[in-house]
């Protein structure tokens, strides 16, 4: 620990180093000074950890001395050591930055020891505290924290750019102002299926200051901060999507070549977007390992927990990114027709998850399958896809037992992958094909909502047809159809 000491009386200086001595396991390195313009000039050549500082010098007294000090070194904790008994001084001097306001005839040296730990710990904190803000203010989202009135407590750069206000003018405003209420009572109906759910997730539309209206997608998540219960909200503005959505809605009756090269032009666009993503991605991920790794102790258990949650996030983010890519891919790549060995297939696939299986029960029954002409690496994956959900979603049974089979027909073949996991409401049998449509949560089942859409997708390359039945804690079956060359 570095400490600078700017202090001219002799006399006192010599008392705060005896002080200093007498703390036994205070380990640190003392400059002594006797002049303001020599404190300036050492702060400008050396590192410094905590500044203990006279008021009263030679060529500069009272406040006028720490604003000196703190101009120069903004960033270093400065602990004023006086024999000014002055309250509305120190009042001032704590407002304006001062880490403490101690009396030289009333201090100790414990005291001193604890107020210089303190400080340079509270100093560190700050930093971590402005650290992580810098680094929500890079999340390309309105994150705001607002309590069940609708009063806001929290907010970044991004809220304010969404919405054209000014830091001063959204103190002021209320959720209830902000949101466009389609229906009376609409935000508190909201606040109390959160309570009840802890978390949700819907679309919205706000009001920006010029009265025009932007969409947005809301994940709201029930959290403490400071000791109270708040609501933790990341908004996404959707408008580029809700524009893209309309235009998709005003060519619905064309003709199918054109449905073609829209399709396309939205895959490539996912492709560039999902690519422009991963960096500011990648950036939030960096400095949360940085700052878990180098600063783990000087976060409670909480802050721990919260800086993993941002952390996972990321990685989660960076699957579905993945997953994206590989999904709007498909549209650009050239399908490569040949005979594939489908029971050989299956046996690669299923070789290749049981490698990352351990302490299953599991039973395979492998029927005679068909070869079919098709492209081998697409193919592959709708296999993977098919074979990995009935892995992952027998997981809670004791005995899982998985078969892989096959229906010749005259104009074609139809595979299936039978399995006893959870099973499926019938219900949403259609949607399960679609992308981002899943009927169970993280916590149950990881996942991304896109794997059976490339299934789907693949099997519409090859001019066949997907469908799937099931029962809820019953198993599920997954048919494809392909057709003979």
């Amino acid at each position: 620990m570095r400490i600078l000491l700017i202090e001219d009386n002799p006399g006192d200086a010599r008392l705060i180093q005896e002080m200093l001595k007498d703390v036994k396991d205070l380990n640190y390195e003392l400059t002594l000074v006797d002049r303001l313009a020599t404190g300036l000039n050492h702060l400008g050549k050396e590192n410094v950890d905590i500044i203990l500082l006279d008021l009263n010098l030679p060529e500069s007294q009272g406040l006028k001395t720490y604003e000196e000090v703190f101009s120069k070194a903004p960033k270093i904790p400065i602990v004023i050591l006086t024999g000014l008994r002055d309250e509305i001084v120190a009042i001032q001097a704590i407002k304006k930055g001062a880490q403490d306001y101690l009396l030289k005839q009333d201090v100790n040296s414990h005291e001193l020891a604890r107020v210089i730990r303190y400080s340079i710990e509270r100093n560190q904190a700050k930093e971590n505290n402005n650290l992580l803000t810098d680094m929500i203010d890079l999340i390309p989202a309105a994150v705001t924290i607002h309590d069940f009135d609708g009063n806001f407590l929290y907010f970044n750069k991004k809220t304010l750019e969404i919405h054209g206000y000014t830091e001063d003018e959204f103190k002021t405003l209320n959720l209830h102002e902000l949101e466009v209420s389609t229906t009376e009572n609409l935000i508190s109906q909201r606040m109390q299926e959160i309570k009840k759910l802890g978390e949700l997730f819907f679309e919205a539309s706000h009001f920006r200051k010029d009265r025009s209206i932007v969409p947005v997608s809301v994940n709201v998540k029930l959290t403490k901060w400071k000791n109270k219960d708040v609501l933790l909200s990341i908004s996404t503005d959707i408008t580029d999507r809700k524009q893209a959505e309309e235009e998709l809605a005003k060519y619905r009756g064309h003709l199918e070549e054109m449905v073609k090269i829209r399709t396309s032009d939205l895959e490539s666009f996912a492709y560039s977007v999902s690519h422009d993503l991963r960096a500011p991605l990648r950036a939030i991920e960096g400095f949360s390992q940085i700052i878990y790794e180098d600063y783990e102790n000087q976060f409670d258990n909480e802050g721990k927990r919260l800086l993993k949650i941002i952390i996972d996030s990321t990685c989660k983010m960076d699957t579905l990114i993945t997953d994206i890519l590989a999904l709007s891919q498909l549209g650009l790549k050239e399908t490569a027709l040949q005979t594939v060995n489908i029971s050989a297939l299956v046996e690669e696939v299923q070789n290749q998850v049981m490698a990352n299986v351990t302490g299953r029960n599991i039973r395979w029954q492998i029927h005679k399958l068909p070869s079919v002409h098709g492209d081998r690496s697409l193919l592959r994956q709708v296999m993977v896809n098919l074979i990995t959900n009935a892995v992952k979603f027998t997981r809670p049974q004791k005995k899982t037992i998985i078969e892989i089979g096959c229906q010749t027909e005259a104009d074609g073949s139809t595979y299936y992958v039978k399995d006893n996991g959870v099973g499926f409401d019938k219900e949403y049998s259609e949607k399960l094909f679609e992308v981002f449509q899943r009927q169970h949560s993280d916590e149950e089942f990881e996942g991304t909502g896109i794997g059976l859409a490339i299934v789907q997708r693949i099997i519409s390359r090859h001019h066949g047809r997907v469908w799937a039945d099931g029962e809820v804690n019953k198993g599920a079956i997954f048919y494809f159809w392909l057709p003979n060359r």
